[in-house]
């Protein structure tokens, strides 16, 4: 708990990934921690992993991180459509098994028009 109170955007946990090459699973789960405030370079650690096979993220409630990351992800590209999304124009909703899914709102304003 201490541990998550002080974790900053300059934290060096993620960073520290992309030297694992051999890994192949990871889960963290960071629900309901205050501290954390960035995930960006924890996006890009994963990115320089392309053999990670089995992946969990959570960071349910994190109140420091943007409310598009606040979500369960279980693969890396998931994880990297939100990173990118940035929450301009975009809905955010709970998809089945309650995990992460973007819709556009741009996109289904069309639907809607055509």
């Amino acid at each position: 708990a201490a541990r998550c109170k002080s974790l900053a955007a300059d934290d060096g946990l993620w960073a520290d990934l992309a030297r694992c090459r051999r890994l192949r699973a990871l889960q963290v789960n960071f629900a309901q921690c205050r501290g954390l405030q960035s995930v960006a370079s924890l996006g890009a650690g994963l990115q320089a992993l392309p053999e990670i096979i089995e992946l969990k993220l959570n960071f349910h409630y994190c109140a420091g991180l943007s409310p598009h990351l606040q979500w369960p992800f279980d693969s890396v590209a998931a994880f990297v459509v939100a990173l990118s999304k940035g929450g301009k124009g975009m809905t955010y909703v709970r998809g089945e098994h309650g995990k992460f899914e973007a819709a556009d709102e741009e996109e289904e304003e069309e639907e809607e028009e055509g």
